[in-house]
């Protein structure tokens, strides 16, 4: 018997098969066998071969599904990312501070801020608005899916920030990046917290002046240090290094130095660093090292937490010591005393008022003094 195979395809839900049919030549006919099919399935007999095709077109549909799934996945990225480039102190007071925060919760918060924080008081310095944001392909790139993440950079200068709410210089400081859909930065916000600032921690200083003058010993200079915030009270202390003990001290009043701000724009007390007080020299031995120490301190008296400097001691006796003089006319006639003569002596620069004194030996009692003009001999 001759058996021949003839191959007809049908569709069966979204997939196409294949049935092989056997033909027979006898005389009672054709008869057609059964075909059982079955997802992803092949099956072979004598009489019937049955193949599963899937269509080119219906594979490609479902690729294209799941690259659009991933790509839906990767767009909802709800992150929050951000970092503060740079914070300086400029003209002693303001912070010029830079970087970037790329969110997608910025959506419809439309303004944005920088905000200076103190975290260890819990307390804002002060708040500035960003105007005009900056191009940042580096944190597109780093970001893709970020809608924002192009121009997602700040510059700024805060100069409205109260540095009197900051109780030490080791303050926890932050710098808040602010999208809000508020006006004033309140209302519905995201915020991207910075690193800690650290703030400029060096204690400078000079004394200009360590001199007797009119019979007071005159002190002016300046100290400037970042150390001195929460420290309101200024005092300048005479100390006796000899004898290892305070003299005095005198509560200062700030004086403006605009010379020692432009030096140190870094510091924030600078401007108003100077001072100028003055002793008495009563109880003062000018035989000793006096030194002065220029000290910020959070209480009235000067005491409490202080941050000192000392500035180098000073010995006011002359090196030459020798005292010499002579008396070349002594003159009493028609009630009056009239004297000429010459006094020399280093003690005269630290002891610049020159006096005549009229003594009365006998009684050991002053009769007289009066203050003379020098004259050049």
């Amino acid at each position: 018997m001759e058996i021949k195979k003839h191959y007809k395809l049908y569709k069966d839900g979204k997939q196409w098969c294949c049935t092989a049919l056997a033909a027979a030549a006898v005389s009672a006919g054709l008869m057609l066998g059964n075909a059982s099919v079955k997802a992803a399935t092949t099956t072979t007999n004598d009489s019937q071969t049955e193949q599963v095709v899937t269509p080119a077109a219906d594979s490609t549909s479902q690729t294209t599904d799941l690259a659009a799934q991933e790509k839906t996945a990767q767009v909802k990225d709800n992150g929050n990312y951000g970092w503060l480039d740079s914070a300086n102190v400029v003209n002693n007071g303001n912070l010029q501070v830079s970087g970037w925060q790329a969110t997608n919760q910025a959506a419809g918060k439309d303004n944005r801020y920088v905000i200076a924080y103190d975290s260890t008081t819990n307390t804002e310095l002060g708040r500035t608005k960003v105007n005009g944001n900056l191009a940042r392909p580096d944190v597109a790139k780093a970001y893709p899916n970020v809608v924002n993440a192009k121009d997602a950079g700040y510059q700024a200068t805060m100069n409205n920030l109260d540095w009197s709410k900051v109780k030490n210089v080791d303050d926890h400081l932050q710098i808040v990046s602010r999208y809000s859909n508020a006006a004033n930065g309140e209302g519905d916000h995201v915020d991207s917290w910075s690193q800690p600032i650290n703030l400029d921690k060096s204690n400078n200083a000079y004394l200009d002046n360590f001199s007797i003058v009119n019979n007071q010993l005159q002190v002016t200079g300046w100290n400037a240090t970042n150390k001195a915030l929460g420290k309101n009270n200024h005092y300048i202390i005479l100390f006796d290094r000899t004898a290892g003990h305070e003299l005095a001290r005198q509560k200062a009043t700030a004086v403006a130095r605009p010379d020692v701000a432009k030096v140190y724009p870094q510091v924030i007390n600078a401007q108003n660093s100077g001072f100028n007080v003055s002793f008495s020299l009563a109880n003062v031995d000018l035989n000793h090292e006096l030194q002065v120490i220029s000290r910020y301190s959070d209480v009235q008296n000067g005491e409490g937490n202080n941050v000192n400097y000392w500035y180098a001691p000073k010995k006011f006796t002359p090196s030459n010591t020798s005292n010499q003089g002579n008396l070349d006319n002594f003159n009493l006639s028609n009630g009056e005393l009239t004297v000429a003569g010459w006094h020399a002596t280093d003690y005269s620069q630290v002891e610049s008022n020159h006096y005549l004194i009229l003594f009365d030996k006998s009684n050991n009692t002053q009769v007289a003094s009066i203050k003379v003009t020098n004259v050049a001999r």
